[in-house]
């Protein structure tokens, strides 16, 4: 995945395009053949990559309570 995430980004600028950023989403989700639950363990990943785990727990209390 990382020459695919590559050819989607520019390296070289610090922030991304909400274009680039809509082709990364769309990648993600090729990737993970639309399977919602499998998408949403690449944005927990990414959100706790990120520090953002008080927002990951809330998106898992959702899920869970969706499910």
């Amino acid at each position: 995945m990382v020459a695919d995430v590559r050819s989607v980004i520019n390296l070289n600028q610090e922030y991304l395009t909400k274009e680039e950023l809509e082709k990364l989403g769309r990648s993600i989700s090729y990737k993970c053949k639309w399977a919602g639950e499998d998408i949403l363990t690449v944005f927990k990943s990414a959100l706790e990559d990120a520090n953002c785990h008080s927002f990951n727990k809330l998106v898992s209390e959702l899920w869970e309570n969706q499910q």
